[in-house]
């Protein structure tokens, strides 16, 4: 009968055991990987999946996808269904340009738009018009290769050349004619308040609290490009959609990605000498009306970019500093309390000294002041003899006892003098303050 029971047993512990360490499995990346809006294996793709639908003059060839194959010429790929947006989601695009590098007024857009958006071309091969999020890749901007975020509420309508004065966000990008490919992580997370991200190679591009996709949102997923009339060739390696945020994500921001830095050129008209000083939006759209305020701002901007990347190690060591430095104070503030009581208590009324408190030192000043008056009457005594002609005691032992004697009494009468005149200096002191 007990061995049933200690079988019963056992097998409630195996079971206990087999749970906790279900709910500690982690989530891996595949396990949330959205398959049918990802495409993963291009390199054994002879044609795309049917979820797919593609316009322009894109062509599948040895494993990528090629939206600019010649000069003057665009493409696209967009998704037939919608994609539903829940609490999170983080979306990999692989791409890379060959054939051309400098400025070009062509571009690659990565969209995450309203499915109604859908149809039209006119701006880097997708629509002028939408309502989402665009991410775009172009080199024709005022700061040269970047990387921005534009979002739109599809009530306006955006072209080439005015959409740079519509970016909510970006970051300088060398990703021109290079055999290497570049990674862009797009991020978003409703239960960290809001937080959408852009990575480049896990390192973040900007991110953001401002933006909320709605909840359960249906948004349609797409890329597409355009060139110039030139060879640049945008391709795309692969492309991961997840139901979730990849372990990458979380990857702190330690090394963020380069940021334009505008210049101003100041001449000084009395000596003619030239200036080039920084220049920050803040200050150009007159958002600082005091050097302090804008200095205070950036401060700011950079303590919270460092709170919601976890990073802020270097924050609590000098905040660790600082509290050592407090107590290391506080003990010092204790110790010089604790002096001051002893002086106090040694004091009597209005200043006066307490000699209760030097009552040793002024008895063995007493036993001194014997001694010498003793040795005073030995002399005296001494000379009175050599005088009546009397046999005694020689001047040399006379002086050599004196000396043995006065000795001992010379360094007590240093040590008492030394701490006389350290105790006078406390006194004066204490009156002092």
């Amino acid at each position: 009968m007990w061995a049933r029971w200690l079988l019963v047993y056992l097998a409630s512990i195996a079971i206990t055991v087999a749970e906790e360490l279900y709910e500690r499995k982690e989530t891996s990346d595949n396990d949330i990987l959205d398959r049918s809006h990802s495409l993963s294996d291009l390199v054994n793709m002879d044609k795309l999946p049917s979820e797919w639908k593609t316009g322009g003059d894109l062509v599948l060839e040895q494993g990528r996808l090629r939206f600019t194959p010649v000069a003057s010429s665009q493409g696209s790929i967009w998704h037939n269904s919608d994609y539903q947006i829940k609490d999170s989601f983080t979306v990999e695009w692989t791409f890379r340009s060959v054939d051309f590098i400098g400025k070009s007024e062509g571009g690659l857009s990565f969209w995450i738009v309203n499915g109604k958006s859908v149809g039209d071309n006119s701006l880097f091969g997708g629509p002028q018009r939408y309502d989402g999020l665009q991410i775009l890749v172009d080199s024709n901007g005022p700061v040269g290769s970047t990387v921005r975020g534009i979002l739109n509420d599809g009530t306006k309508k955006f072209t080439e050349t005015d959409i740079y004065d519509q970016t909510f966000g970006y970051c300088l990008l060398a990703y021109q004619d290079t055999a290497i490919p570049t990674t862009v992580r797009l991020s978003y997370d409703r239960k960290n308040n809001n937080l959408l991200k852009l990575q480049i190679d896990n390192r973040v591009c900007f991110q953001t609290r401002e933006i909320q996709f709605p909840s359960n949102a249906k948004m349609r997923l797409g890329i597409t490009a355009k060139n110039d009339k030139n060879k640049e060739s945008f391709e795309i390696l692969k492309m991961h959609t997840h139901n979730g945020l990849t372990k990458e994500v979380s990857l702190p921001n330690v090394n963020p990605m380069e940021q334009p830095r505008l210049v101003t050129k100041i001449i000084n008209k009395e000596t003619g000498k030239e200036d080039v000083v920084e220049t920050d939006f803040m200050k150009m759209k007159g958002l600082a009306n005091k050097v302090d305020n804008y200095e205070l701002y950036k401060k700011l901007d950079k303590i919270e970019g460092k709170i919601l990347a976890n990073d802020i190690s270097i924050i609590n060591e000098k905040l660790e500093k600082i509290i050592k430095t407090q107590n290391d104070h506080s003990k010092k503030l204790d110790h010089l309390l604790s002096t001051l009581d002893v002086m106090v208590s040694s004091m009597g009324k209005e200043g006066e000294v307490n000699t209760e408190a030097f009552k040793d030192f002024f008895g063995m000043n007493d036993k001194l002041e014997k001694l010498l008056q003793d040795q005073a009457k030995i002399r005296e005594e001494t000379k009175l003899s050599m005088q009546s002609g009397g046999h005694g005691v020689t001047v040399d032992e006379i002086v050599k006892r004196l000396f043995i004697w006065m000795l001992p009494l010379i360094l007590i009468v240093l040590v008492m003098a030394y701490y006389t005149f350290r105790i006078r200096q406390d006194i004066v002191k204490v009156k002092l303050l």
